[in-house]
């Protein structure tokens, strides 16, 4: 009897010493990028990559930086891993499995009746995109050289805002971005139905995106891709996409 409650004793004392002595891993993350991190606090790639390393035994540290400034923030010294990146590029690293991805899309209302089936339908509209998707794809830059209605913007809420209340007659934006704030407004004119194009029906060159974590260390990268394999397997990485998205 006293050996049995000795080596309940010895086995919860491994326990303590373990998660005292977890490796707290410090993650760069991109600030304010609604849905994927919201406020610096909370978001879909903040909660994802925080439970999935708790899940692997690990303490998780964010650290926060221009979205600009993850490959900079992933030479720190003091970084162990960066979040939300999109290349497989990085040498030297270890990469995740995805997380999520980037689609770009075009959405119109329903109502207006609009047929996007080139390119070029996008020279006779007032076109909303994100900032910088002329340099992205090439064809759009195109379109942008004939059309004085052709924008782009930094702040992807007011994109969805200028769709609704029927200032633009499409939007090019992420998938994602655009179901994060539609979802934010209770205004019933957010209510209404719209068609959604994967940009890559017009722009072959235009594809999804993979967003992965990168490591330094192969071991907590290994752990990590455990980790989120069993979130996947027992639906917990479907109830944080959620929390944020429409799925």
């Amino acid at each position: 009897m006293e050996l049995f409650i000795l080596k309940k004793l010895l086995l919860f004392l491994l326990i303590f010493i373990e998660s005292v002595l977890a490796k707290e891993v410090i993650v760069s993350l991109p600030h304010s990028l609604p849905p994927w991190v919201i406020d610096d606090r909370r978001g879909l790639a903040l909660d994802l990559v925080r439970d999935t390393l708790q899940q692997a035994g690990y303490g998780f540290m964010p650290v926060f930086v221009p979205l600009q400034r993850l490959d900079w923030a992933l030479k720190q010294t003091n970084v162990d891993a960066v979040a939300m990146v999109e290349n497989q590029a990085i040498e030297h690293v270890f990469y995740s499995q995805p997380i999520g991805a980037y689609e770009t899309i075009v959405v119109t209302l329903r109502s207006r009746r609009i047929t996007v089936s080139s390119v070029s339908s996008l020279e006779n509209l007032v076109v909303i995109s994100f900032k910088g998707s002329t340099e992205v794809f090439p064809l759009l830059a195109s379109v942008a050289s004939k059309s004085d209605s052709f924008l782009e913007v930094t702040d992807q809420q007011g994109q969805v805002s200028m769709l609704f209340k029927r200032r633009a007659d499409a939007i090019i934006l992420d998938r994602n971005l655009f179901e994060y704030w539609a979802r934010q407004h209770t205004d019933v004119s957010f209510r209404q139905q719209v068609d959604i194009l994967p940009l890559n029906r017009i722009i072959p060159t235009s594809h999804s995106n993979p967003i992965f974590v990168v490591f330094k260390e192969q071991l907590i990268r290994d752990r990590f891709n455990t980790a989120l394999a069993q979130m996947h397997s027992n639906g917990s990485f479907e109830q944080i996409y959620a929390k944020y998205l429409r799925r």
